[in-house]
């Protein structure tokens, strides 16, 4: 082979890699608008959902979402445009607007890019009839001053939800927590919105996150029914 017979196949072996190393880049450079449109049609925007809501369905410019972006951006949704499944953070998101006339809920059917082609479920104030928040699959009493009791604590008001999952130290556990809405709507007279549906600690930052969540969707729908 020769004195220089290694330098050579080192060489080749060298000059092989960079090849590669620029077929590679060249191909992920290809795919990047690819990439890029994809993560825009995998993200969930607010601007883009309450557009929708706005010019669609007459909601006011002032429209608000539960959750909103910083809940999904922190849960890590935005970061890449992998096929993440939302439904792992959150099975809908909850919307009205501020004159407390409207109220919307898109539904997660999977994948983010399905989400984003979901028709939200529209619905007018006189549809509201009544409201209810399910705990493991038994009511959590709420009166006409909208006590609500949570983790065997009681609290004065709707708002107290969050306080309650704060306040808890004990290891119970929650499978289901559940709003149920019920319509003035023949074709649906039942609106369920599942905020849980596995087992979670009541200790925990998940159940607090998604308590805090049923806190603001029932004092959102007190306001629609009373106001």
């Amino acid at each position: 082979m020769g004195p220089f017979g290694p330098v050579i196949i080192y060489c080749a072996i060298v000059a092989l890699l960079v090849v590669i190393i620029i077929f590679w880049i060249r191909r992920e450079n290809a795919k990047e608008p690819e990439r890029k449109k994809e993560h825009e049609l995998a993200n969930p925007r607010s601007s883009d959902l309450k557009s929708t809501l706005t010019m669609l369905y007459g909601f006011d410019e002032t429209t608000k979402l539960i959750p909103d972006d910083a809940f999904f951006q922190k849960k890590g949704v935005y970061i890449s445009s992998s096929s993440r499944n939302l439904s792992d953070f959150n099975s809908f998101i909850f919307a009205w607007d501020s004159s407390f006339n409207k109220f919307a809920v898109f539904k997660v059917l999977g994948s983010i890019k399905k989400f984003m082609s979901t028709t939200p479920e529209v619905y007018e104030k006189s549809q509201l009839l009544d409201y209810s928040l399910y705990k493991n699959g038994s009511m959590i009493p709420n009166g006409s001053a909208g006590s609500v009791i949570l983790g065997g604590l009681v609290f004065g008001t709707v708002g107290a939800i969050a306080e309650a999952a704060k306040a808890s130290t004990s290891t119970e556990m929650c499978s289901d927590l559940t709003i149920e809405i019920v319509l003035k709507n023949s074709s649906k007279p039942r609106l369920a919105l599942p905020l849980l549906d596995r087992p979670t600690s009541t200790a925990s930052s998940d159940y607090r996150e998604k308590a805090e969540m049923a806190q603001e969707i029932l004092a959102v729908l007190k306001n629609i029914k009373e106001s």
